[in-house]
């Protein structure tokens, strides 16, 4: 019954764009999403992991707070995401890399700034920020893609902001992945 009513609410609010702006409702959307899902720098990959931080170091620098929104997710968890029209389906996500253990190692971070609910100018201006310092951390953002949400478009932003991934030929990306996002265009591996 919870579940039916926060995937209802967050349909009224028209999808994931303005659930960005509210971090405390999206943490709970992610609470009863199904599947498993985590939002700790633990279950990163480790080289992933130390780039986003140099990443998070500049931001604050820039007098943001950034934080983590999600890390890793399964496969049922990205379906709920596609269902709610947040990402696009696949089996190859970043956010679903796992170790040669099977011990979650995602090369993808939803990244938020702690900032007041609801204040779209402060978001977008911390979206771009992170956009803009990311490639000095060997790292790429959503807010680069495609200008297909027009919450986000209407500030120059990609339809996915605050996604964060290695960058092609990067350091943070480690070896085995390295040839799969090699030339594949604007978004190599779908989120």
């Amino acid at each position: 019954m919870r579940r039916t009513r926060l995937l209802t609410l967050a349909l009224l609010l028209g999808g994931l764009g303005l659930l960005a702006l509210h971090p405390g409702l999206w943490l709970r959307i992610l609470d009863f999403a199904p599947g498993e899902g985590r939002r700790d720098e633990a279950a990163l990959h480790p080289r992933f992991a130390a780039c986003l931080k140099g990443l998070f170091g500049a931001l604050e620098a820039a007098g943001y707070r950034p934080r983590l929104r999600a890390t890793y997710r399964d496969q049922a968890r990205q379906r709920f995401f596609y269902e709610l029209g947040g990402t696009q389906l696949s089996t190859h996500s970043l956010h679903q890399r796992t170790d040669g253990h099977g011990n979650p190692a995602a090369l993808a971070a939803d990244v938020y700034d702690l900032w007041p609910i609801l204040d779209l100018p402060h978001a977008a201006r911390f979206y771009l920020a992170m956009r803009a310092l990311a490639p000095d951390h060997g790292l790429r953002t959503g807010g680069a893609w495609k200008r297909s949400d027009p919450l986000w478009a209407a500030y120059d932003l990609g339809w996915d902001p605050g996604h964060v991934e290695p960058a092609p030929r990067q350091r943070c990306l480690p070896d085995r992945a390295q040839s799969e996002a090699e030339g594949e265009g604007e978004h190599p591996v779908q989120h």
